[in-house]
């Protein structure tokens, strides 16, 4: 009776210790060694170091690519001063232009200059693709176009008048209608001037605090 007792323990304390040693072992395989955790820490700040990496990228990228665009929006501010000069002295060239076939010439060149100088003008205040012009301008800058707006406005009409007299009758020069439009051309040439002058320096000064502003955080 002993024996039969002892014998149907026996296998229940196998079966337990087998158990046990299933436990132990599943506990022992799925314990993270030492080994593997530097291995999970390198491999988690090698991706921390990759993602900062591509942010400072793509923050320089930004940055130098507003430079650029900066850089742009300047000059072709500055070339509308020289257009507006350029503007009155086609005008002076056709209203004092004898020849025909000249005169003709020059009101080619006139009309080219008025193109080019309201396209500039006009994209520097609401933006052109084409001409990579953002129009992203601050308040300041569009308070500065809007008072330099009556006299580009008067030089343009009387510009596109004096072309348009010209171009009607290109055998016959009629001063009497074309002289009062190139003295309003000169008499606002001044003004304009002064007050895109006035523009291109405030376009240098807030390009150049965005590169101090961007400076400390690029160290």
């Amino acid at each position: 009776m002993l024996k039969n007792t002892a014998f149907a323990i026996a296998p229940a304390k196998l079966h337990n210790f087998n158990q046990t040693a299933n436990m132990s072992n599943y506990l022992k395989k799925n314990q993270m060694s030492p080994t593997r955790n530097l291995t999970l820490l390198y491999v988690a700040a090698l991706l921390a170091i990759a993602v900062l990496l591509l942010f400072g990228y793509l923050f320089v990228r930004g940055a130098l690519a507003r430079q650029s665009s900066d850089s742009h929006v300047i000059n072709i501010a500055g070339r509308q001063r020289m257009l507006s000069q350029k503007l009155s002295k086609d005008a002076l060239a056709v209203n004092s232009e004898a020849d025909a076939e000249r005169r003709a010439a020059h009101a080619a060149r006139l009309r080219e200059t008025l193109d080019l100088w309201k396209s500039s003008q006009v994209g520097l205040q609401n933006g052109d693709a084409e001409a990579k012009l953002p129009g992203d301008n601050s308040l300041k800058v569009l308070g500065m176009f809007a008072a330099v707006e009556p006299h580009f406005q008067t030089m343009l009409d009387a510009g596109n008048e004096l072309f348009d007299i010209i171009t009607a009758n290109p055998n016959a020069l009629n001063r009497l209608a074309t002289a009062p439009l190139v003295e309003k051309i000169l008499a606002n040439e001044a003004q304009y001037l002064r007050g895109m002058n006035d523009i291109v320096f405030e376009y240098d000064r807030e390009a150049t605090a965005r590169v101090a502003k961007f400076t400390p955080i690029a160290k």
